[in-house]
């Protein structure tokens, strides 16, 4: 039978509020968390939690009630969504940075009753919805408080929509219990780790930071600025001053990392003793300089609606990827996984076929939408358990003859990109609002250092609609993740002889310097005349001016990083990742670099809470 059921054990695990509780008693002094502010042991996480419960049941939080977080990574975070799970309700993760209507839109989809906030931020835009702020208070535990059933709903977190709008997805207090002990065992966690959290909240690979250090009397802990972090020197010079033993890491920026300290020579600081990774392929070249470094990997898959993961595969020393391609390793505990054919029927064990997921990990569902709900979570008539249900994935996978599964490719238009899981209708519903455009469509394809990305393409009128209005439109509607670095206007659609569109016939994105609003000017000075050169090689361009937008010519996030990386590397300067971002500029960014280096005192960056 093809199948992978780890469904044994002998308790079942305990709900993130009961782990807290415990360890409040067990280890009262132990340190549970901490950021640049200060530092909370397990019996002060345990008191602030539960008076942000009674603030919560005060304001007319009920039970099964959803709770907005808009928060900044912080322990005030950790205690929000601690106090909420303690309360019997569902944090719902609003992302600060993104746009306005974004997050009125999670805001009203989830039809949260209240909303925290950090003391700085403000509610969504016009939304009519009550804002607390943690005060850093202290209760012991209530006698006789309500405590949370498995079944409860612990968080919704939304993905991308193919129907134009994102999804939530309702995940229990289960799934959450049984990902915090499925990471703990499977990560060797005990009371001595310092898990880093570098996940934004809104982001599902945060469920797999925030709680299972919780389970073994871990510390989690909590950068001043996460996104500060994501410059390869900044994150280890973070990790080795505050002993950092776990991370974990998306593909992509995972690949920097690699690249970084092959490049350098350098090694993973000494306190690091185990990175886990995952959210894209993984590329075999990276694998293998990895295993110089002799640092235990895990390579982790999972989607949201199986509360982020599914199996784990320790990568062994020297593993070669099979057919270039990591093995997704095995279900983890309370987990069961098939794969079928399109009649759902299962397949021989080394046929492919589409993968299903059931167990205590397994969502609700979608939130408000019982149509997708039914459509994609369907009976699990495999396992013989009464009730039990499994979730469609659209992953093609197949058994490799050491029994584990390996990732093939999409069933449908889903693509990852990053690390989030993207349906490109959602973006080409945005595309399709601008009164200007006629149609829309998004597909990905691979930038100049072999990572995913993703290419939209318009039909409009010449002169209509530039590249650059469009970017600034999706701006305000979109994540940063869901833009696309490449935005290609056309005439019309090339279309196959059945009137479909013709995806194989669709330009590239060339090579030369698109049209801009903004006049070509070339670089002047050595420092800018190297970075152009840099900048143009890394987004595949010929040649660029030093004042074009570099986000207009598809200079995402990684590609900033990979930006950063070459200015320290060839440069000899450490440029911090927002205020490369703001300079948005060749000549911006070269006169940041020329600024450090003319101060006399830069040295290596300090530990950068």
């Amino acid at each position: 039978m093809n199948a992978d059921v780890q469904s044994a054990r002998n308790d079942a695990p305990k709900l993130i509020p009961h782990l807290l509780e415990q360890h409040s008693k067990a280890t009262p002094l132990a340190c549970a968390t901490e950021d640049a502010q200060r530092a909370l042991t397990y019996a002060e996480l345990n008191a602030e939690a539960e008076h942000m419960a009674v603030r919560l049941a005060e304001a007319g939080v009920l039970p099964g009630d959803r709770v907005g977080v808009m928060m900044r990574h912080s322990v005030d975070l950790l205690v929000a969504i601690l106090g909420v799970l303690r309360a019997r309700a569902a944090y719902v993760p609003i992302d600060p940075d993104y746009p306005d209507q974004r997050k009125s839109f999670l805001a009203a989809d989830s039809g949260i009753k209240i909303l925290i906030v950090d003391g700085a931020q403000e509610k969504p835009t016009s939304l009519p919805v009550t804002t607390l702020v943690p005060d850093r208070e202290r209760l012991p535990p209530r006698p006789g408080a309500p405590t949370a059933a498995p079944d409860d709903l612990a968080c919704v977190i939304y993905t991308s929509g193919s129907t134009g709008a994102p999804k939530g997805v309702m995940i229990t207090h289960l799934g959450l219990a049984n990902l915090a002990a499925a990471a703990s065992a499977e990560f060797g966690m005990g009371p001595r780790d310092r898990y880093l959290m570098l996940a934004a909240a809104a982001f599902s690979a945060s469920l797999e930071e925030l709680f299972p250090p919780l389970v073994q009397g871990g510390t989690s802990v909590f950068p001043a600025d996460r996104v500060a972090l994501s410059p390869v020197e900044a994150l280890l010079d973070f990790l080795t001053a505050h002993d950092i033993t776990l991370l974990e890491m998306q593909t992509a920026h995972w690949h920097l990392l690699v690249r970084h300290l092959v490049d350098t020579g350098g090694a993973p600081p000494p306190s690091l003793r185990l990175v886990v990774m995952g959210g894209d392929r993984a590329l075999p070249e990276a694998v293998q300089q990895w295993n110089r470094f002799r640092l235990p990997l895990v390579h982790v898959y999972g989607p949201t609606e199986t509360t982020a993961t599914a199996s784990y595969w320790s990568v062994p020393p020297g593993q070669t990827p099979e057919d270039g391609v990591l093995s997704m390793g095995d279900a983890i505990a309370g987990t069961r996984m098939f794969v079928v054919d399109e009649r759902l029927e299962l397949v021989p064990p080394d046929a492919e076929g589409e993968l299903l997921i059931g167990g205590d990990s397994l969502a609700r569902g979608y939130l408000g939408r019982p149509d997708v709900t039914a459509e994609k979570f369907v009976a699990d008539r495999y396992s013989g358990i009464p009730g039990a249900r499994l979730y469609r994935t659209g992953d093609r996978v197949r058994r490799l003859p050491d029994g584990r599964l390996q990732f093939l490719g999409r069933g449908d238009q889903q693509v990852k990109v990053r690390g989030y899981r993207v349906e490109p209708g959602e973006i080409e519903a945005a595309l399709d609002r601008h009164p200007a455009v006629r149609q829309a469509l998004v597909t990905t394809g691979r930038d100049a250092s072999g990572e995913q990305r993703l290419i939209g393409y318009v039909t409009a009128d010449r002169d209509t609609v530039s590249s650059g209005e469009l970017r600034s439109f999706l701006a305000d509607e979109l994540p940063a993740y869901l833009i696309p670095s490449a935005l290609i206007r056309l005439d019309d659609f090339p279309l196959t002889t059945h009137r479909k569109i013709d995806h194989a016939m669709l330009p590239q994105p060339l090579r030369r310097r698109p049209d801009l609003p903004t006049e070509f000017v070339p670089p002047t000075g050595e420092t800018e005349r190297r970075v152009a050169a840099a900048a143009a090689e890394l987004l595949g361009l010929d040649e660029i001016g030093v004042l074009d937008n570099l986000l207009d010519l598809g200079g995402d996030s990684l590609f900033m990083l990979r930006l950063i990386g070459w200015i320290h590397q060839h440069v000899g300067i450490s440029l911090g990742f927002r205020e490369v971002f703001d300079a948005y500029s060749v000549r911006g960014v070269a006169a940041l670099a020329d600024a450090k280096a003319d101060v006399a005192a830069v040295g290596k960056p300090g530990s950068g809470w």
